[in-house]
């Protein structure tokens, strides 16, 4: 457990980002999860190089329901999950990214259409 002032950050862990020939920078990325007592978690997320050049692996989103809450999980990095909702405010959040085995949660608006969802993920275009 770690306090926080107001309007303050404090450093809580360092890591040293290994030598470019140790890693390929197109499959790998940094990422932290803030959770605490009486907030939602909130995630960061810090590619090595731009979204568009990530060598991302195939989505593979589940959803469960439960008390009106979806739970979405995926084994593997998912960035800009997200349903399709002509613009209808239908999601409490729809444009996030999934770290693999951290749940998200969110409610729908509508809990009626929970069942009707179909998220989907934003993956690089091929330059090929």
């Amino acid at each position: 457990n770690i306090a926080i002032p107001a309007n303050g950050m404090v450093e809580v862990a360092r890591d040293a980002i290994p030598p470019e020939c140790e890693l390929d920078p197109r499959k790998w990325l940094y990422a932290a999860v803030l959770r605490g007592e009486g907030i939602g978690d909130d995630q960061s997320v810090w590619p090595l190089v731009p979204h568009r050049e990530l060598a991302l692996a195939e989505p593979e989103i589940s959803v469960t329901v439960k008390d009106g809450v979806l739970e979405l999980l995926s084994p593997v990095y998912c960035h800009g999950v997200h349903v399709d909702d002509r613009g209808q405010a239908i999601l409490s959040d729809n444009y996030f990214d999934l770290l693999p085995g951290v749940p998200v949660r969110i409610k729908p608006v509508d809990p009626k259409a929970a069942r009707t969802l179909r998220f989907q993920a934003v993956m690089p275009k091929s330059s090929t």
